[in-house]
């Protein structure tokens, strides 16, 4: 199969919120680049919410970033999401 990211994605294993009907549902994420992240989900509720604040914590970092996300794919338990707004500081943090 054909790579079809244009994006470079590092590998990422930390857990992070996504909050969905405004509760929070723990994901593990498995890659992340300054577009998007790949992630198991736990436990959430079926949902037609496409679209949805994220809240992770990069190592080494004080605050939260605060994301919105909109998920592209579920194969079973895994999950890609593409991050659709972004403060221009927490793109840098994801670029380091």
């Amino acid at each position: 199969m054909t790579e079809r990211r244009n994006n470079v994605r590092r590998p990422f294993d930390i857990f992070f919120n996504k909050f969905l009907d405004g509760h929070p549902y723990l994901c593990r994420a498995v890659d992340i680049s300054r577009h998007g992240i790949l992630c198991d989900v736990f436990t959430e509720p079926q949902s037609v919410q496409q679209s949805f604040p994220i809240e992770l914590r990069l190592p080494g970092e004080e605050r939260s970033l605060w994301v919105w996300g909109r998920k592209l794919r579920t194969i079973g338990k895994r999950e890609a999401i593409r991050f659709i707004a972004l403060h221009a500081e927490d793109r840098v943090a994801l670029d380091r």
